[in-house]
């Protein structure tokens, strides 16, 4: 009878055009006051999830010790559409006339403004290669050099966000690489030093110290 059941209840959820098998990673930043199981329940609407976060955060020593600005990995359950079957249509006897084709636009990428989860192909401008004071921690208001100028149409005024590689993700149970997290770091704006294949940037916010490697991707106009 539960056999049944359970097969029937997914049989109706698939019927309606749903399922909920599929899982999706997101980055939530750890707020004052939080904690696991409020996070769990926020997302879950189940406390007792916190040891699902857990696991795909391992980084937390102790689960009763998170902190403000901790990003932690979630994965939630999302809606996966079901394929429709298609009805085949009668053809007719003559063939109807093939309408020229139309070009199709290039989709517009999105640029990640926030911390982001990606593979090693994930797609960045170019590094943060210097600072102009040569000082050991860069901050908001400092100078720092990049490695892109003139010949990469860099203009005074882009901004750009600066995100360092952090952790590798990996599935608790299954041991399966899931990507990098891609810690967002701060924004800089490029001054009207631009030279062949650098120039200079201000650094308009930090989450914390820019340092020299980490990488930046121009931000939406």
């Amino acid at each position: 009878m539960k056999k049944f059941l359970s097969v029937f209840i997914c049989a109706n959820l698939c019927f309606v055009g749903l399922c909920f098998s599929k899982e999706q990673l997101k980055v939530y930043t750890v707020a004052k006051g939080d904690t696991l199981a409020q996070i769990s329940q926020k997302f879950y609407n189940d406390d007792s999830q916190w040891k699902k976060i857990h696991a795909y955060n391992k980084f937390i020593k102790n689960p009763h010790w998170i902190f403000p600005g901790d990003e932690l990995v979630i994965a939630v359950d999302v809606p996966e559409e079901v394929a429709k079957e298609e009805v085949k249509e009668e053809v007719a006897s003559a063939p109807a006339p093939v309408p020229a084709a139309v070009p199709k636009e290039e989709p517009v990428k999105k640029v990640e403004e926030d911390s982001v989860i990606a593979d090693d192909n994930w797609e960045f401008d170019g590094y943060v290669s210097g600072e102009k004071d040569r000082k050991i921690i860069i901050g908001q208001g400092d100078t720092v050099f990049l490695d892109l100028g003139k010949k990469q149409n860099i203009k005074p005024l882009d901004r750009y966000t600066v995100y360092r590689k952090d952790r590798k993700i990996v599935h608790p149970e299954t041991d399966e690489n899931l990507g990098n997290l891609i810690r967002k770091i701060g924004v800089l704006e490029i001054s009207t030093d631009i030279q062949g294949n650098t120039c200079t940037g201000r650094v308009i916010m930090a989450r914390e110290p820019v340092l020299v490697g980490d990488m930046i991707k121009k931000q939406p106009q």
